[in-house]
């Protein structure tokens, strides 16, 4: 959990060591998971397996009546919801996010209540998927599992608003019935079915995926940093391979795919060869 917090805030750093740390972002996508897992982790180590729903209904429960009670006439707004309030309380606003054209932090700290639900409802249906031998019974459990929580998730967004920044309550339902929808076919596939050629390419990267984040972010990074010249102007080695080679051969939208994929292929390949050493890094 403190590790990868840690390597969370050294990417939001790097590379500019020397910098104004006053505005430092103090949360971010890794550091939202440190925390979410941290916790989640120890509730299902000290709550049965059976009693973890009671846990998930009164976390998003809670997290709904704290936003609409002390959210304000407008509670789930971007200027007005608590989630902000409190970040601002806690962690001041040169430290948020500023992505939304004011200081909001869609990976808060109050926002970590329905995270945490997210990390265990993905325990306990991994605890579905793994327990005995894979069979048909457990997709159709999987899969209406997962369908009841999309339609949960949907009611509950006409009065709670399914929104990803503040990882509403019913975001969690709705997304997460979506994800045991995907993981019921996949499941099917490679565990019953038994075709698990295909799922190669992703096991790379699962065997090594906190890393493989890290290593992109910090790739990222990397190409944006380094300047080059080109004509009479510098420009980012970001800048200039999507201009130079992404665009020319497929065009602004398609090369902006292009250009993806390629940074994302040669992650894997790192994440290969990890793989086939069987070096697997832990955070």
């Amino acid at each position: 959990m403190v590790t990868i917090f840690a390597v969370g805030l050294f990417l939001t750093i790097f590379p500019y060591f020397g910098r104004d740390y006053s505005t430092l972002r103090i949360m971010g996508v890794l550091q939202r998971i440190a925390l979410a897992y941290g916790i989640g982790a120890m509730i299902c180590l000290a709550v049965r397996r059976e009693y973890l729903w009671i846990v998930i209904a009164v976390l998003l429960l809670l997290y709904w009546g704290i936003l609409a009670f002390f959210g304000g006439a407008d509670p789930y707004s971007l200027e007005g919801n608590f989630a902000l309030k409190a970040d601002l309380i806690i962690m001041g606003k040169n430290h948020l996010y500023k992505g939304f054209g004011i200081p909001f932090e869609p990976e808060g700290l109050l926002g970590t209540i329905p995270s945490v639900c997210t990390v265990i409802i993905g325990y306990f249906v991994g605890a579905m998927a793994g327990k005995g031998s894979a069979s048909g019974k457990t997709v159709i459990k999987i899969i209406l599992l997962g369908m009841a929580a999309v339609g949960l998730g949907y009611l509950w967004s006409m009065i709670f608003p399914i929104n990803k920044p503040l990882w509403t309550s019913s975001y969690v339902l709705y997304t997460a019935g979506i994800a045991m929808g995907v993981l019921a076919i996949i499941f099917l596939i490679s565990d019953v079915l038994k075709f698990q050629l295909w799922g190669t390419f992703f096991l790379v990267f699962g065997t090594n995926a906190l890393f493989s984040y890290f290593l992109a972010g910090i790739w990222t990074k990397m190409l944006l940093f380094i300047q080059i010249q080109s004509g009479t102007d510098k420009v980012s080695l970001y800048g200039w391979f999507y201009d130079k080679v992404c665009v020319p051969i497929a065009g602004n939208f398609n090369g902006s795919l292009m250009f993806a994929v390629i940074q994302m292929l040669l992650i894997w390949c790192v994440a290969l060869i990890l793989y086939r050493k069987k070096i697997m890094i832990r955070l």
